[in-house]
């Protein structure tokens, strides 16, 4: 068995691919927070929501990603994750333009952390199939 995918280093890949995920993720707590806070002028409660909800939506679909990864299999549950992780980031990033009218801009944050939340799960969900297939 001298297969790449069944050694620790097969995977590597895999664990770059989950801690680059989570990086992504986790950098734009802060810069969320302050949007919110500073920019739109919201209360520090909508900020924590702002941040909660991809953290929310990641829960609430675990079980779409886990069907992903069944029937489709592990690698298109991470390389789709990967795509709406950009969706989502895009989507909040929008929120930007929206500053003069700061409601309208905090759904469109909202929506775009909602569109996160599922990549969340693709990903993680994905790599940790993807993971015990390879080793197994």
């Amino acid at each position: 068995m001298n297969d790449s995918t069944t050694t620790p280093r097969g995977l590597l890949p895999l664990t770059v691919i989950l801690f680059v995920s989570y990086l992504c993720v986790g950098l734009s707590l802060t810069s969320v927070s302050l949007q919110v806070t500073r920019h739109l002028g919201l209360p520090n409660a909508w900020a924590g929501l702002a941040v909660g909800i991809a953290f929310v939506a990641t829960v609430l679909t675990r079980g779409i990603a886990g069907r992903v990864c069944d029937q489709r299999g592990p690698k298109l549950a991470v390389m789709r994750g990967l795509a709406i992780y950009v969706a989502g980031l895009a989507i909040a990033a929008l929120a930007g333009l929206a500053t003069s009218t700061p409601l309208a801009a905090f759904a469109v944050l909202l929506a775009g952390r909602v569109v996160l939340g599922l990549g969340e799960s693709l990903v993680t969900v994905g790599v940790v199939a993807w993971g015990i297939g390879a080793i197994s």
